[in-house]
C-alpha cells in the first residue's frame, strides 16, 4: 500500500521535528557539555591520547569470559561496597592488567583463592608473574565513583545510573575497559526493598528479607565494559511481549502517561530495522527503555537504553530513541574493537535513523533524513580523531558513507549489510574488517568511497 501524500508530509514534519531537537542536542554534545556535576566528565571532549593511556597494550591480550559483582549503594556516601569475581584467560604477556577507579580502596584480593600481590595505580590494576591459563580475580573494595555511575535524586527519590562511554566502566568496577573484550555479566544489588533494579539481560533472582532485597541480573550474551547498564530507582514499569521479544520501559512515575507512545515507537523501530537488517540480537535477553536524570540524550546500555527525562518522549524525540535501538546491531551485537572506528557503530546506528523514516514515509522521507545529515556534516576526518571523538561530523559522515554504499549498487547493499551483522554478531570489528567484507559482495574496490567520507582509509593506525 503506498503511503499518501498528507502522512507524507506529516512524516517529513516529524522528520524535521526530530532533526531540530538532534540539533539542539549535539549542539550541546560539541560544546563539550557535562555529564554530571560529579567528576565534570566531558564525553565529546576524550581525546585519543586519554583513551590510549587509559588501555595499555598488553590489556588488548588479555580475554575476559565473565565477571559476577555483588553491590550494595549507600546513597548517602555516593558511594558503592562490591564483592567482584573476574574471570579470565591468561595472556601471553608477562603480567595481567585490569583497570578500576583510583578512588577504589581494595580491602581483599586473591587469584584462584590465593592471596596475590598487586599494584594499584592510575587507575590500573597490575598481577606479575600469574602461571595458570584460567583465572579467577576476586576482590573487595569500596569506591565513590568519579565516573560512570551516578547518583541522583528528585521529587521521587534517589537514583542511580551507569553512563560508562567510552572508558569509564573502570570508574565503578574492575573490568578490562576497552571495546575489544566481551565478557558476560551478573550483577546482584542489595537495596530497599521498594526500590527496583535494571541491568543488562533478565533478573534472574530476587530475593526479599524483611525492608530489604537482592535483585540478580545475567547477561545471555557477551557485553562490552562501556554497555554495562545499572539502574535503582523509584520506577514505573511498562512491559508487553511482541513477536517473542520482552519489551520494558521504566518511566518516573509522573512520566508513565507517556512510557506507552515510547514502547510503540520501540517496537516500531524493531520491526522495520529487523525487516531491513537481520532479527533483534537479543531475543533472549529484553529491549528496556529507562527514564534517567542524565538530560543530554540517549545511551546504548545493552538490552538496558538510558533515555533522558527531557528526551522521554515519542512524540518529539524519536530519532533518539531510534537511534539507541539501532545500536542493537551496531555496536551492542557488532562492536568495534577501538574506538578509532566509532564512525562505523555512530554512523550506522544513526543511518538507521534514515531507514525508519524511509519505512513511515518512503523515499521522500529518507531523503529528508540524509539531507539533515548533509546539513550538519562539518567534512571532516571521522577515524582516529585526536580529540572530540564523539563530534557530531563523526555520526553523520558515518551515516553518509552507508547512503553512498547503497547509491553504489542497490540490490546489493542491504544483503552486503546483513551478511556482515550476521557473520559478526557479539563480535569485535574494525574498518578495514567492514570495508572488505562489503567489497566482497560488491565485487569491487571501495576505497575511494570509503576514503572520501573517512579521509584516512581503513589501513592500521
Amino acid at each position: 500500500m503506498k503511503t499518501t501524500g498528507i502522512k507524507i508530509l506529516l512524516a517529513v514534519t516529524g522528520i524535521l521535528l526530530s532533526a531540530i531537537f538532534a540539533v539542539l542536542f549535539y549542539v550541546l554534545l560539541d560544546a563539550n557539555y557535562n555529564l554530571s556535576d560529579i567528576g565534570k566528565i566531558k564525553i565529546a571532549s576524550v581525546t585519543r591520547a586519554e583513551i590510549q593511556n587509559h588501555v595499555w597494550p598488553s590489556q588488548k591480550k588479555i580475554d575476559v569470559d565473565s565477571i559476577k559483582i555483588f553491590i550494595v549503594p549507600d546513597f548517602h556516601e555516593k558511594k558503592i561496597a562490591a564483592r567482584e569475581t573476574i574471570y579470565l584467560r591468561k595472556s601471553a604477556a608477562a603480567r595481567t592488567v585490569l583497570n578500576l577507579n583510583d578512588n577504589a580502596g581494595i580491602s581483599a584480593f586473591s587469584v584462584n583463592g590465593l592471596q596475590t600481590e598487586f599494584l594499584h595505580i592510575n587507575s590500573h590494576i597490575v598481577i606479575n608473574n600469574l602461571r595458570d591459563s584460567v583465572l579467577a580475580i576476586r576482590l573487595e573494595y569500596s569506591v565513590r565513583p568519579d565516573a560512570g555511575l551516578f547518583f541522583t535524586e528528585n521529587q521521587n527519590g534517589k537514583f542511580i545510573y551507569s553512563l560508562n562511554e567510552p572508558v569509564f566502566a573502570s570508574g565503578w568496577f574492575a573490568c578490562n575497559d576497552t571495546p575489544s573484550d566481551k565478557f558476560f555479566f551478573e550483577t546482584s544489588v542489595s537495596v530497599d526493598s521498594g526500590l527496583t533494579v535494571i541491568s543488562n539481560g533478565n533478573e534472574i533472582k530476587r530475593e526479599v528479607a524483611g525492608n530489604r532485597k537482592i535483585s540478580t541480573w545475567r547477561s545471555a550474551y557477551p557485553v562490552a565494559s562501556y554497555l554495562v547498564a545499572l539502574y535503582v530507582g523509584n520506577y514505573s514499569v511498562l512491559t508487553k511481549k511482541i513477536n517473542g521479544v520482552e519489551y520494558y520501559v521504566y518511566s518516573f512515575p509522573q512520566d508513565k502517561d507517556k512510557s506507552e507512545g515510547v514502547l510503540q515507537t520501540m517496537s516500531s523501530a524493531v520491526k522495520i530495522l529487523e525487516n531491513k537488517l537481520t532479527r533483534y540480537p537479543f531475543s533472549k535477553d529484553k529491549l528496556a527503555i529507562v527514564e534517567t536524570d542524565w538530560n543530554y540524550g540517549g545511551a546504548e546500555n545493552q538490552t538496558a537504553i538510558m533515555l533522558g527525562a527531557k528526551f522521554f518522549s515519542a512524540e518529539y524525540f524519536k530519532d533518539v530513541i531510534v537511534h539507541e535501538i539501532a545500536h542493537s546491531w551496531f555496536g551492542n551485537s557488532v562492536g568495534v574493537s577501538t574506538w578509532d572506528d566509532v564512525w562505523l557503530i555512530e554512523g550506522g546506528a544513526t543511518y538507521c535513523e534514515a531507514l525508519y523514516w524511509e519505512a513511515l514515509a518512503g523515499k521522500e522521507g529518507y531523503e529528508a533524513a540524509v539531507n539533515s545529515f548533509r546539513n550538519e556534516n562539518k567534512n571532516e576526518p571521522v577515524r582516529a580523531r585526536k580529540s572530540n571523538l564523539f563530534a557530531r561530523t563523526v555520526y553523520v559522515q558515518g551515516a553518509l558513507l552507508f547512503d553512498d554504499l547503497r547509491k553504489q549498487s542497490g540490490d546489493k547493499f542491504f544483503p552486503a549489510i546483513k551478511n556482515f551483522l550476521e557473520k559478526y554478531d557479539y563480535k569485535t570489528v574494525d574498518c578495514k574488517i567492514f570495508k572488505e567484507e562489503t567489497e566482497k559482495f560488491y565485487g569491487k574496490d571501495l576505497t575511494s568511497v570509503f576514503n572520501r567520507r573517512l579521509k584516512t582509509g581503513c589501513e592500521n593506525l
